[in-house]
């Protein structure tokens, strides 16, 4: 793990005693691992700083993440690659990464960068770069002052660093976006004066200038190109797969011990099991599931381990019968476990105070993630998250076109945000105002709504939640799927095509034409798909999509908002999974602990964003939720710990 922050001292400045000294902090407050080593590093003027902390290099043949020359340093956070380049053995990959740049500049390059987090480039003469994946999924933070430029890969760093070691202050408006949507959205963070980084953008330092912000793509999901012929349809789809396939591969050349896959009863893991048997990697890695063999995640995936006899353990430790193991890797051996004291107990409440801290306020309590002051994984594991870009089949909007169907789909609520209905009537409106204003926003050149909405699930909820929970979570994840070329092939197919999982579909059927017949956990191939290609009794699909379960026929845009019903037709419980339904047992235990956590002055600045009595009502409410009522609880909950200041970090015997 690596954490990290540039500081540009500002033209006529200087660096403040309390920056340095932040700067030099091997233990700083805001890491959120213990570090094994810690770098402070300056350019000749003393204007261009960097300090990053970092532990397991020894991990995935990664090595150190930085690399400091005579002429610069080069760093990195996550797991990284240059255009399809295989790292080497032997080597570290910021080693290897200083060489590329050396041979051609980062700042020349941006697009080239290959999987999920964040490329530092500072040089002696006082130049530097710093930048993300296109999608910035790997989150960079920004501040600036009269001083300096501060930007980093963790907000609370780059916050504390900004306020020259004063404590940060809370954005109340960022925060809000968390409880009213389950996600922090647009440049804002839960700090004021810290927004992130745009994607397809890199911060430019200079020490004779101030910093500045270059946009190499403001959509990087679009390039202008549209497919209108099915020839060009054809080329584009295989040469997508040609991008993916070499995705898998470079990301199976990781040195470990073993590469595990997580195989579900969903579209985007089937995806990358298809391209695992079109490379005929398909026994190097492990496949798991989670949930209970009874589960139809579970249940499909077994069936899928039979045909295609894969290695396939879940989650309880049930293993599929098969012929084969996966195949061990040769580049490492199995790791030693390290053997340590078994941590003191930590009460809900005080996993809830070490959460919030863990991500500043940015992630819901909801979504629990693994403590990153455990080791990370010594095995890589292939996920399908992020493939949703590739077929954006998002039902209840599939019938809206203008701009007037959006503001009507969303101030009557038919997004599904706020769930719980406990945001005040202001609140509400101003986020309402804000969300359809940043949907308008990513409507690419001749594009209806539909592109517009697509372009907010790639810039916004996909990036937003999914990089601030990578950011916390201490799995070695790697995603096969994310793929610029692929994405911009999925966008230049129209919203019709697009949103019928043609993509997702052609790149299983060409990779695995067997794999294309098994159905899915939530049902089968859209029928919208069968109007394009045919139904000949080979494929499963849907017999009517669930567009009309929204048509734009039926929005009524004069509707106004009203307060949804969060509470339960039956009586009893109806979780989806076991997940859900443990989360809600435990949810019914909360009531006593949420009414403490928001026992707040009237007159306190949550209630700026919360309705006080609909969200006491609802916390009494709990044991008859809906599902996304308590998830909407959960957020608005995160929300109090945040503003009040009561996210805390876990005392070290705790970890």
């Amino acid at each position: 793990m690596h954490t990290f922050v540039v500081v540009q001292v500002n033209p006529g400045r200087s660096l403040s005693p309390a920056v340095a000294e932040l700067l030099d902090d091997t233990r700083a407050t805001d890491v959120p691992f213990t570090a094994e080593n810690h770098l402070h590093w300056q350019d000749p003027s003393g204007r261009l700083h960097f300090a990053g902390w970092q532990t397991g290099s020894e991990q995935l043949g990664i090595g150190d993440r930085w690399e400091v020359r005579s002429t610069g340093l080069t760093a990195f956070t996550g797991r990284l690659w240059l255009g399809g380049t295989r790292w080497t053995a032997g080597k570290s990959w910021a080693s290897q990464m200083a060489d590329e740049f050396e041979r051609r500049s980062l700042r020349s390059r941006p697009g080239d960068i290959e999987g999920v987090g964040t490329i530092v480039s500072l040089s002696t003469d006082g130049e530097g770069t710093v930048t993300a994946d296109p999608l910035g999924i790997g989150i960079l933070y920004v501040a600036e002052t009269p001083e300096m430029t501060v930007i980093g890969s963790r907000a609370s760093i780059v916050a504390r660093v900004a306020a020259e070691g004063a404590k940060p202050t809370p954005d109340v408006h960022g925060a809000g976006w968390l409880a009213f949507s389950h996600c922090i959205h647009s440049e804002l963070t839960t700090f004021e004066g810290v927004s992130v980084l745009p994607q397809g953008s890199i911060m430019e330092l200079s020490t004779r200038s101030t910093g500045a912000v270059r946009t190499w793509a403001a959509m990087p999901w679009f390039d202008g190109s549209v497919l209108d012929t099915q020839e060009a349809i054809d080329s584009a789809i295989d040469a997508s797969i040609t991008h993916l396939r070499a995705l898998v591969r470079v990301h199976l050349s990781v040195p470990t011990w073993r590469s595990t896959f997580e195989l579900t009863g969903g579209r985007d893991s089937r995806i990358v099991l298809a391209l695992l048997l079109a490379e005929g990697l398909e026994q190097d890695v492990q496949c798991i599931t989670w949930g209970a063999p009874t589960l139809p995640d579970v249940v499909i995936a077994a069936e899928m381990a039979e045909r295609f006899d894969l290695e396939h353990r879940t989650s309880s430790g049930r293993r599929s019968p098969v012929r084969r193991k996966a195949r061990a890797s040769s580049a490492s051996v199995e790791p030693v476990p390290r053997i340590g004291p078994t941590p003191d107990p930590m009460s809900l409440v005080e996993q809830y105070r070490h959460q919030v801290w863990l991500a500043s306020g940015a992630l819901s309590i909801w979504d629990p993630v693994r403590n990153p002051r455990k080791e990370r994984s010594p095995s890589i594991s292939l996920t399908g998250l992020l493939g949703e870009a590739l077929r954006t089949d998002y039902p209840r909007t599939n019938g809206l076109r203008t701009s007037s169907d959006l503001e009507a789909f969303v101030r009557s609520g038919r997004f599904g945000f706020d769930a719980a209905g406990v945001l005040t009537t202001d609140a509400r409106n101003d986020y309402e105002k804000r969300l359809i204003d940043l949907i308008e926003s990513k409507r690419t050149p001749g594009g209806d709504v539909r592109d517009a909405i697509d372009g907010f699930y790639q810039s916004e909820r996909m990036r937003r939640w999914c990089g601030t929970t990578q950011e916390n979570d201490a799995r070695s994840r790697v995603f096969p799927l994310y793929s610029l070329k692929a994405f911009r092939t999925a966008f230049a197919l129209g919203p019709d095509l697009r949103r019928a999982e043609y993509l997702a579909f052609e790149i299983v059927r060409r990779c695995n034409d067997d794999l294309a017949t098994f159905g899915f956990v939530n049902g089968a191939w859209p029928a919208s798909l069968a109007e394009v290609i045919g139904r000949d009794g080979r494929y499963p699909f849907e017999e009517h999509d669930a567009t009309s379960a929204a048509p734009r026929s039926e929005l009524d845009h004069t509707q106004t908002y009203r307060r949804p019903n969060r509470i339960r037709k039956d009586t009893a419980p109806s979780p989806r999974t076991v997940v859900a339904a443990a989360r809600a047992a435990e949810s019914a235990e909360k009531i006593d602990l949420f009414r403490e956590l928001v026992d707040l002055s009237p007159d306190h600045r949550f209630f700026d964003l919360v309705d006080r009595r609909e969200l006491h009502q609802a916390i009494t409410d709990i044991p008859r939720l809906t599902s996304p009522a308590l998830k909407s609880l959960h957020d608005a909950v995160t929300v109090a710990i945040w503003l009040n200041g009561d996210a805390e970090r876990a005392r070290s015997s705790q970890l």
